[in-house]
């Protein structure tokens, strides 16, 4: 049996290719640091990427690591306003900043079991 998996999954955070963040099990709160403290006028995955890619904001020091960071940071967030977790998180940040650890492994949970559901209901498609 063959399943393919439609295009607009990768849009959606349905992660094909390799591991991805999740499967590494990471969080990568330091990250989340700079990048939510840094990017506060970020509204679009665009404008996260030129201030990861370009701008350097996590401060990586090879193209490659910044382009790798940037990956995983989209698919565990998605990296939009118009994402309802990755805006509550974004929200929430900076307002209650000794939760902050707290609150990325609340979101990365809450990620992951979307994915989980995600995942069911595709192949309930192909079934």
């Amino acid at each position: 049996m063959i399943i393919t998996i439609p295009d607009k999954a990768e849009k959606d955070r349905f992660v094909i290719h390799g591991l991805s963040a999740h499967g590494n099990r990471t969080i990568m709160l330091e990250i989340h640091k700079l990048l939510l403290s840094g990017c506060q006028d970020c509204l679009t995955q665009d404008d996260f990427r030129i201030a990861i890619l370009e701008n350097n904001l996590l401060l990586k020091q090879t193209d490659l690591t910044r382009k790798e960071s940037f990956r995983r940071l989209r698919e565990l967030n998605g990296l939009s306003q118009s994402d309802i977790i990755f805006r509550s998180l974004r929200d929430l940040w900076e307002q209650i900043s000794e939760a902050q650890p707290l609150l990325a492994l609340c979101k990365s949970s809450l990620l992951w079991k979307a994915r989980l559901l995600q995942q069911r209901q595709m192949m309930r498609l192909f079934l």
